[in-house]
């Protein structure tokens, strides 16, 4: 089995931390995004694993070299950004056997070794949402086939939100679904994965749909302090050494480079490394590696790398290099 994951995206809902930071770098719970993924990929032993890049592709491809030396992966560019079946076509190498797809919009939890067990032609994930016009949603039949995705709803067809996460046993006739899409997709529109589905529906495809456990967004500031506040409590984030004069409300997560006194921190707090935290109280808050927060009282914030926040109270979006404060 191959691994196609796209993370050529731009992630302008997440700015100013794309601009500099792909989007699939940025940390929740203690880690960037896309080390949650591959968590959930590598026990799989994928013959390959294939990165879609794009926006800053050098800064994410020199990331996955050194934290996973060992990774079976390339890396391919997509040039122009043309919708999701055509991020999966800028890795047609990869369609040569059966591949799983993962979108690294969001965070998942569901058990993937399912799709040894498989008889289907595919599975697609999905999760159950009380909000279904929000999203692009799964159909199925009686035996949980999937018969269609619409998007955003305007009336009630189901509560089952696409997430971006699939598997393809037929190989060939996703291939097949790709051109069609590519052929019948006017030229001013997306090329989207789901017109390659609905195509091998129709040539007789049984695309099977599980639930996942869980569903966690990134998109936006919001969705991702809520996903760090979920995944720390999931967790119950770590154990952060004992520091003297250093209150720590759990859940948080706080790398061992980070150096912390006279402090509040907690609950629902990710701190990267060589981060400095002095005199200050922090809650409900990512914050970046390098920065240094003094003297300020910071709650539901998110703080890029390399920032300065000196003598600051309330709500803060920073993005890298920032400061803000008392000269």
């Amino acid at each position: 089995m191959n691994v196609i994951i796209p993370v050529a995206g731009k992630g302008t809902r997440m700015r100013p931390f794309t601009h500099t930071t792909p989007k699939s770098l940025l940390p929740v719970a203690g880690k960037p995004v896309i080390d949650h993924i591959l968590e959930k990929v590598i026990p799989l032993k994928p013959k390959e694993i294939v990165f879609v890049t794009g926006h800053l592709k050098d800064t994410f491809e020199k990331y996955i070299k050194k934290r996973y030396p060992k990774l079976k992966c390339t890396f391919v560019e997509q040039k122009t950004q043309l919708g999701t079946a055509d991020a999966i076509w800028a890795a047609k190498k990869a369609l040569t056997s059966d591949v799983l797809i993962i979108f690294s919009d969001t965070i998942f939890d569901t058990d993937l070794s399912v799709i040894k067990k498989t008889k289907d032609d595919g599975i697609i994930w999905a999760k159950d949402v009380p909000d279904p016009e929000r999203f692009g949603v799964c159909v199925t039949d009686k035996n949980n086939h999937l018969t269609k995705i619409v998007e955003k709803p305007v009336s009630f067809v189901s509560r089952l939100a696409n997430i971006g996460v699939y598997y393809v046993k037929d190989h060939k006739a996703l291939v097949e679904g790709i051109k069609y899409a590519y052929k019948t997709t006017p030229k001013t529109s997306e090329i989207y994965l789901t017109t390659a589905f609905a195509r091998m529906i129709e040539r007789g495809a049984k695309l099977k749909v599980l639930p996942v456990k869980g569903w966690y967004d990134t998109g936006t500031t919001e969705e991702t302090l809520m996903t760090n506040r979920i995944l720390l409590r999931k967790s119950g984030g770590e154990k952060p050494k004992t520091r003297v004069g250093v209150k720590i409300i759990a859940p948080v997560a706080i790398h061992p480079t980070a150096i912390i006194t006279d402090s509040v921190i907690g609950p629902d707090v990710s701190i990267g490394p060589n981060v400095r935290i002095e005199k200050s109280a922090v809650k409900d808050a990512i914050i970046d590696d390098g920065s240094r927060i003094i003297a300020s009282k910071l709650t539901h914030a998110i703080i890029g790398q390399h920032v300065e926040v000196l003598e600051v109270e309330g709500s803060l979006l920073l993005g890298d290099h920032s400061r803000i404060g008392k000269s």
